[in-house]
């Protein structure tokens, strides 16, 4: 940065797509995958209050959240597209989602329906040469099938973290589309 060889621009926006369309994040991934036609089943693996020190390193806050651990599975091979952990620093305004579920298995409803609203975040991408074993088994792929691997932070209004997801897609059909 001190040589000028990376700069940062107000108005850049990075978005997700799947098979070259944007996904609506404002309608959460589930829903937006769903009204452009994808044929696929969300099965949530883990919902529960737990720690994760990596987490909690990177976003340098207590290591108490929401875990939610979510494969995505195209209905024709029931293979993994997608394969995401996030997690939300703990609020003891999530404990009924343990008992209760995401609200229509959506996390953006759920947040809404707590009044979380996301206004700010970062993403990163890179490329996954490997997946690890535990996430092959999960999202039912070879072990040697390279991913493409997002790790997303969303902000609140007053710049609390609301969410920090790791994520593991296909890159036959996911991709990430940057404007400047």
């Amino acid at each position: 940065a001190r040589q000028g060889l990376i700069t940062t621009r107000s108005g850049i926006g990075s978005f997700v797509t799947y098979d070259n369309v944007t996904l609506d994040s404002d309608l959460g991934w589930t829903l937006a995958l769903a009204k452009g036609g994808v044929q696929l089943t969300t099965k949530t693996l883990t919902l529960k209050r737990g720690r994760c020190a990596a987490s909690s390193r990177f976003l340098e806050v207590k290591n108490d959240f929401l875990c939610i651990d979510r494969v995505r599975l195209d209905n024709s091979t029931q293979k993994g597209l997608s394969y995401e952990r996030s997690r939300l620093p703990w609020h003891t305004s999530y404990s009924h989602i343990i008992d209760e579920g995401l609200v229509e298995d959506s996390l953006n409803k759920t947040l809404i329906a707590q009044g979380i609203t996301v206004t700010s975040g970062e993403e990163w991408a890179e490329v996954l040469c490997r997946l690890p074993t535990d996430t092959a088994k999960r999202m039912k792929r070879g072990t040697n099938e390279p991913m493409l691997k997002l790790r997303r932070v969303t902000r609140s209004a007053d710049n609390q973290v609301v969410e920090f997801v790791d994520s593991v897609l296909d890159p036959a059909h996911f991709g990430l589309h940057l404007t400047f």
